[in-house]
């Protein structure tokens, strides 16, 4: 990035400075499916418009940005192509898991290659990932998958499994393993979300330093506590790791509505000829995916502000508040995809040619809808145990 690109950045909301952008992206939506990443001039935008670093700590050179407008950011991203807001959610997201680990894994990411490195991650082992402990760290073998934007990274963060001293007993830990020790298999052939670029990835006995290790479990949290000042950098591994899921999702729902709208505007009956927008029936669909649509931004808008706030006033996140936000993002989720099933029910038939846009949105916010943060039964169990003063199940996540 050049210096005024960093200054551009630093002074302008992430928001504001992607808006600019959308057409290129949509424009660019047909090459990444085809190519099932995103294309060299989307990466290079998602760094230039400071997406990358928008949480990465000032002494690396990054923004420690405001969380609500970031995730504003990552929305209206989403709604010119739902895989380039998830690519860059996800690359912003790792760089504030980064914050949390050994200061030289930090050296060695950002002091080399800058703010906008990018980190990908898999937390879905396909085969082994058991990591035997040697002198000074680890060696591991494995097979992951889902290792979103894997191609345009630089390092990844594997979930691997640790045996305990004595018991051999498995524990999941985090290990950021360089991209010149690992191979990308070539297996993102799927039908939504083919720019995510989810590939598989595997290493074969490789070293893994003990410093470039983080956990036991999930979370990534220091020893010490906060290794940079900013309120920002308090929060947990599990606020701020999955939060930019819900965002993608809601940007597509906000684009399906959209498009709907714009072709519903110049359909017509296939056998009369009347125009489509005169039916009553039209009307109440769009009117009711409109209506359903603004309930989740305003659930959201609230919950990202209250993420927000708590930095601002540098506040301790109460469990249940916790809680209710994980419940939130599954709901959003979920409803972001009822509804495009409402709009695609009163589209017509030529919805099913692939080149269509609204389709592809279709298509991604189904695959969106299953990642495991959408999972509302697990969600709504959680929610229920709450509500009936049980104790939480730590099997539920």
């Amino acid at each position: 990035m050049t210096t005024q690109s960093a200054e551009r950045v630093e002074n302008v909301s992430l928001t504001d400075a992607v808006r600019p952008h959308l057409e290129d992206v949509r424009g660019r939506a047909r090459a990444t499916e085809d190519g099932r990443q995103q294309t060299p001039e989307t990466i290079e935008l998602i760094k230039e418009l400071g997406l990358v670093r928008a949480l990465v700590p000032r002494d690396y050179g990054g923004l420690e940005h405001d969380i609500y407008d970031w995730l504003q950011a990552l929305r209206l991203l989403s709604t010119a192509d739902m895989s380039a807001g998830w690519v860059a959610g996800l690359a912003s997201a790792h760089s504030f898991v980064l914050s949390k680990f050994d200061k030289r894994v930090q050296d060695e990411i950002w002091g080399v290659l800058g703010p906008d490195a990018i980190v990908s991650s898999a937390t879905a082992l396909f085969d082994d990932g058991v990591a035997q402990p040697v002198d000074g760290g680890f060696t591991v073998s494995g097979r992951w998958r889902f290792a979103s934007g894997i191609t345009a990274a630089d390092w990844v963060m594997a979930l691997i499994k640790v045996p305990a001293p004595g018991t051999g007993e498995l524990a999941p830990y985090w290990a950021l393993i360089p991209k010149s020790d690992l191979t990308i298999e070539d297996t993102w052939k799927v039908s939504g979300m083919r720019g995510s670029g989810s590939h598989d990835f595997t290493v074969a006995n490789i070293f893994v330093p003990e410093y470039r290790v983080g956990g036991p479990g999930l979370s990534v949290e220091p020893a010490d506590g906060p290794q940079y000042d900013n309120p920002l950098y308090t929060l947990p591994f599990l606020v701020i790791f999955p939060i930019i899921f819900a965002p993608v999702a809601l940007g597509g729902a906000e684009a399906a509505v959209e498009l709907f709208r714009t072709q519903l505007s110049t359909r017509k009956a296939a056998l009369s000829g009347v125009a489509l927008k005169e039916s009553p029936l039209a009307q109440v669909r769009l009117a009711e995916a409109a209506m359903r649509t603004r309930a989740i931004v305003t659930l959201m808008e609230k919950r990202w502000n209250d993420v927000a706030e708590h930095v601002r006033h540098n506040r301790a996140i109460d469990p249940a508040v916790a809680m209710w936000w994980r419940v939130d993002d599954a709901y959003v989720g979920h409803e972001a995809v009822r509804i495009v099933e409402h709009l695609i029910e009163g589209a017509g038939a030529s919805i099913y040619y692939e080149k269509d846009v609204l389709q592809r949105f279709w298509r991604d916010l189904h695959s969106v809808g299953g990642h495991t943060h959408f999972n509302t039964d697990s969600a709504m169990q959680i929610l229920g145990r709450h509500l009936l003063g049980l104790e939480p199940d730590p099997t539920l996540i």
